[in-house]
């Protein structure tokens, strides 16, 4: 069943529930709610004070849908094969937290877009698992990731994305870690984990015609890449093995100070 609470002020939505719509409601909670197959399991417009927990979406077109709201927590919940996991439009202060999106390995039809925040800001996403699919930051501001564990997964900061901040994440597998395109602007990524290099491109930065090497209009960044132990290489009774791969591609040689800098090997 489809349920519509409107104008409501205080209280927790009972359940079951195929889907759920917030229209102008304040302080409530949907605990538990487990909606598949649908266009937008839950849609939340002109909404504050909304706390969604234990959510369990799959194959749906949009797991949760905020537009034109403000102090929203999405937390301890699970998004599988959904188009879309959270989507968020002209919304403040929306807390993504401890929640897993995933979408297909084998389709690449099927791929989750985990989080979309457009013309939003002050938002948080923290201690989230994200696999296989991709995410977008633009015309935002003020949002910030942190401690998350993505896998094939591309982060795209968008057209004019301002003072966003990417930081304490592992990014494994995929092509691509963090896109960020031209005019996105004041921008930080640090201390991340870009692991399995071996076909991973890390960051990928579209320059601004105006920025340079130190002073980039796009990303200030610590970069941090996890290679291989020897050990690592050795299968087992060998004693003898090689390991060669160069990743790396740049439109001018600001590259070689990068890598003088800021890619340091351990005995």
């Amino acid at each position: 069943p489809l349920l519509l609470a409107r104008d409501l002020d205080s209280g927790t939505i009972p359940l079951p529930a195929g889907q759920v719509i917030l229209l102008n409601c304040s302080n409530i909670q949907v605990n538990g709610l487990d909606a598949n197959n649908v266009n937008n399991a839950i849609f939340i417009a002109e909404s504050s004070n909304i706390t969604i927990t234990d959510f369990c979406n799959t194959v749906s077109f949009i797991g949760v849908d905020i537009s034109n709201s403000e102090d929203i927590c999405f937390e301890n919940s699970h998004i599988y094969n959904s188009i879309i996991g959270v989507y968020i439009t002209y919304s403040h202060n929306v807390r993504v937290s401890n929640s897993t999106f995933s979408g297909d390995l084998y389709n690449r039809y099927n791929r989750t877009t985990g989080i979309i925040s457009l013309q939003s800001d002050n938002g948080t996403i923290s201690g989230c698992s994200f696999s296989y699919g991709e995410m977008q930051i633009a015309n935002s501001t003020g949002w910030e990731m942190q401690g998350c564990n993505l896998r094939d997964m591309t982060v795209y900061i968008g057209d004019h994305a301002e003072e966003n901040r990417i930081y304490e994440c592992n990014f494994t597998d995929g092509s691509i870690g963090i896109e960020a395109y031209d005019h996105a602007t004041s921008n930080s990524v640090f201390h991340n984990n870009f692991l399995n290099i071996n076909n991973t491109q890390n960051i990928k930065i579209l320059h601004n015609p105006t920025s340079t090497q130190y002073n980039n209009n796009n990303l200030a960044n610590i970069i941090n890449l996890h290679t291989p132990n020897p050990i690592d290489l050795l299968k087992k009774k060998q004693t003898f093995s090689n390991f060669t791969h160069f990743n790396y591609a740049s439109i001018d040689k600001s590259f070689n100070t990068i890598i003088n800098n800021t890619i340091k090997s351990k005995n």
